[in-house]
């Protein structure tokens, strides 16, 4: 499936106005720990999302971290098992342990300007990150 890759907010617009093709969408902003492991909870929620987007004519479009561990490879895996469009958010780690805030800012800006109206965070008791990011 369709995938938009970004690290800043600008390429971020340029890639949404590029995917004109999107159409009506329902957007859902997903944050966890990389030590998540409950897949069927994480695939209960974005199966239901996505039957009730295509009930209401709606793509489901997720956006996540990109993290290749934990919930964000959840989500992306079920990105690309179940066709939803995806919106990765990967932190820019070359700006040393400033990289997942400025991750989880940008990931919220982008969440809000697409209209999310909820962010599901799955964090475990040590998930700094997670909580970085329900408290912005």
């Amino acid at each position: 499936m369709a995938n938009i890759l970004f690290t800043s907010y600008p390429e971020f617009k340029k890639a949404i106005s590029d995917s004109y093709y999107l159409g009506p969408y329902l957007p859902l902003a997903f944050t966890g720990s990389r030590t998540w492991k409950d897949k069927s909870l994480v695939s209960s929620i974005v199966l239901t999302a996505n039957k009730e987007a295509k009930k209401g004519n709606k793509s489901l479009v997720l956006l996540h971290g990109g993290c290749e561990t934990g919930l964000d490879k959840i989500v992306a895996n079920l990105c690309e098992a179940h066709g939803i469009f995806n919106i990765v958010v990967p932190a820019p780690w070359k700006m040393g342990l400033s990289a997942g805030p400025k991750r989880n800012a940008l990931l919220l800006q982008t969440a809000f300007e697409l209209g999310t109206k909820y962010l599901l965070a799955f964090p475990e008791p040590h998930s700094k990150g997670t909580i970085n990011l329900r408290l912005s």
